[in-house]
């Protein structure tokens, strides 16, 4: 009986896990590690080689990031700064026939919320930097033919807070546009062009030197769902000594720097001194990647990064005097403790990549208000 439960239950937290991990219960194939970071690295030279000059992005994130310094008392004017951005919303990209006779594109910028806060306190006093708040903003940007369109009509805001304070005799109309240039005089590298691309040759050595760094993640887990590769990296604070130590080795031989094979005491204790003082500056509550490879096109079809840890810092600020008696400068030392707490998941879901892209134009672009002269650019 005891046996039969045990067996139940295992089952159970497997699937348990599984579901978890991957946010689909429909059975997949598991893949070893190994395959499935060398499929990944395969798979990121291979984007990187398609000449089709198309896609379709939309980008999501719910992020905080908290920016405290504690400056030691001093009289040199350094104080306590505090700054606190907050930004949830989403962004959709379009590009067509970017190395082709007529490219096009297209930008949507949705803020749910965006929020800057910065602060600094001196003697006690407070002194706001910066503080700003918009929610429900959407500003859609084109490019055609040269030139760039913008509109600010359904952010209206955002657009007061960017262009309200212009010294101009007319104020900045909410949707404009302006002669941008071609793409080549972007300077973006043409990757129709062979030189652009990436040789089998380099690929593979890429995959030889990044392979066993990537096998060095402690919690990696990799299945097949039909034609869909999902691949997780997870940390806890737990994996980071060990993986630290890792990577320090790791790059220092790829550096060609002289370690033995066998690491001897004294070494090892030069080692655990570095890792303990960066593991001091981390606390880490969660760490996970997970991304998606369409097998059948060989190409990523979905990332999601979810963050949550606190870095703390600790450096000096450098000031001084001059001493007329002795005719020196005098540097005088101010520790502070910086310290940066992110809390973010942020999503990248790739639509379309180097397959064809329909984008669709406003039908009153033709109406924008002309600001090349203003820009330069006739």
């Amino acid at each position: 009986m005891k046996k039969t439960l045990t067996y139940v239950l295992t089952i159970l937290a497997i699937g348990a896990l599984s579901a978890c991990d991957f946010g689909n219960s429909t059975a997949g194939t598991i893949i070893a590690t190994e395959e499935a970071n060398t499929t990944m690295m395969r798979t990121m030279a291979n984007m990187t080689n398609m000449t089709e000059g198309s896609l379709d992005l939309t980008l999501t994130t719910d992020s905080t990031v908290s920016v405290d310094v504690d400056s030691d008392d001093n009289d040199y004017g350094y104080g306590d700064e505090t700054v606190d951005v907050v930004v949830d919303g989403a962004i959709n990209a379009k590009v067509s026939d970017l190395w082709g006779t007529a490219p096009k594109a297209a930008l949507n910028v949705n803020i749910n919320e965006a929020t800057v806060n910065a602060t600094g306190t001196y003697d006690g006093s407070q002194e706001v930097y910066v503080d700003e708040s918009f929610t429900d903003q959407q500003i859609n940007a084109y490019y055609d033919n040269e030139y760039a369109y913008v509109d600010f009509s359904a952010a209206t805001a955002l657009h007061s807070e960017l262009f309200g304070a212009m010294n101009s005799e007319e104020p900045m109309p909410t949707k404009f546009k302006g002669l941008v240039g071609t793409i080549a005089e972007f300077g973006i590298p043409d990757m129709t062009e062979p030189e652009s691309q990436l040789p089998s040759s380099e690929v593979d050595e890429m995959i030889e030197q990044l392979l066993p760094v990537l096998e060095m993640m402690p919690n990696t887990s990799a299945m097949m769902f039909g034609n869909e590769l999902r691949i997780v990296y997870q940390l806890t604070q737990a994996d980071l000594p060990d993986l630290i130590e890792g990577f320090m080795i790791e790059i220092a031989r790829s550096t060609k720097a002289e370690i033995p094979s066998s690491i001897d005491a004294s070494l090892q204790a030069e080692i655990d001194a570095q890792v303990n003082e960066i593991m001091s500056q981390i606390n880490l509550t969660t760490f996970r990647l997970e991304l998606h490879i369409d097998s059948t096109r060989n190409i990523f079809s979905y990332f999601q990064v979810q963050l949550d840890g606190i870095i703390t810092i600790q450096d000096s600020h450098y000031d001084g005097y001059w001493d007329e008696e002795n005719s020196i400068w005098v540097e005088i030392e101010i520790p502070f403790e910086q310290i940066v707490d992110i809390d973010m998941t942020t999503t990248l879901e790739l639509n379309a990549f180097s397959e064809p892209v329909t984008i669709t134009f406003p039908t009153d672009l033709a109406t924008y208000t002309d600001m090349s002269e203003d820009m330069g650019m006739e």
